[in-house]
């Protein structure tokens, strides 16, 4: 596995799941807007000089001046704001176009949104090219193996990202696909859509996996019992060390990139040993499993 692989992993990701946590925060604030939508009043009272009777003589001025009397009382107010936000220094303001909504539903709270053409624009295109590289024809694509590893972004949120790698060496996004958890049921939907745009199931192709059952499950149903499947070495390492002291973190990295790196299958078994042999002297196992095994 090159490093450029998984940059190219970590920027897709990155940026569809950008995108997608955008929406999502925006699909939130819209359900808190319509909370305190609903709290607004169908009656509301109107403004009586006799609400402010008790008030000192100067409160009493301010409200007879800017209210007046029989003016309907909403307890919920939405408002919409135009102008220009200054996003410079006081000598070079940099004033740009501005729109922005809010509502006010005291005592239970306020949201205040800013909206602007830019940023309209970005979101809109994203979508279009989103949807655009979400429906491109794979069959055209010799591919060997596929990548697929799931990220979680918010605690409710996980993106499964699939990417194609050819008989070339390069490295080919094919999609995203965004669940509750990295299940069967995300992971089933995000090789139908590689199989809806293209990809042959009959042809047999390497799987490199993070390890989690609900992939392996997935590519078992949909391409074959005997698909072969890889464990991520860059997850399988980063499980081994989670489970050592850090003082040994680097002894073992370094035996574990030996280990993956030989050429002969006796020599890669040599090095993780020896160095489990020197791990074992000086840290327990933890939860009953040894580091090298699953």
């Amino acid at each position: 596995m090159t490093l450029s692989f998984f940059i190219i992993i970590i920027v897709v990701i990155a940026i569809v799941g950008l995108r997608i946590w955008r929406w999502h925060d925006a699909k939130l604030e819209q359900v808190a807007w319509n909370d305190l939508a609903a709290l607004a009043e169908h009656t509301p009272k109107n403004f009586d000089l006799e609400m402010i009777a008790d008030l000192p003589e100067t409160a009493r001025r301010y409200f007879r001046f800017t209210i007046t009397e029989g003016t309907p009382l909403q307890s919920v107010a939405e408002i919409e704001m135009n102008g220009e936000l200054g996003l410079g220094t006081k000598e070079m303001p940099n004033y740009k176009p501005m729109r922005a909504d809010q509502i006010l539903a005291a005592p239970h709270g306020l949201i205040w949104r800013l909206k602007s053409a830019a940023s309209r624009r970005f979101v809109a295109l994203s979508a279009v090219k989103m949807r655009e590289w979400m429906n491109a024809d794979l069959s055209g694509l010799d591919l060997l193996a596929i990548q697929i590893d799931g990220l979680r972004i918010k605690q409710d949120l996980v993106l499964v990202a699939a990417v194609g790698i050819d008989g070339e060496g390069e490295k080919h996004p094919l999609a995203v696909m965004e669940g509750a958890t990295e299940n069967t049921a995300v992971v089933q939907a995000l090789l139908d859509n590689l199989i809806d745009r293209g990809l042959d199931p009959k042809i047999c192709r390497l799987f490199i996996i993070d390890g989690a059952k609900a992939l392996k499950k997935a590519i078992r149903n949909t391409f074959g019992k005997h698909t072969p499947i890889q464990r991520c070495q860059v997850h399988k390492a980063r499980n081994i060390l989670d489970r050592l002291p850090k003082g040994l973190h680097a002894p073992v990295r370094k035996a574990l990139r030996q280990g993956l790196g030989a050429g002969r299958c006796g020599q890669g078994r040599k090095a993780p040993a020896q160095s489990g042999a020197a791990a074992g002297k000086g840290s327990p196992r933890r939860g009953g499993q040894h580091p090298g095994r699953d």
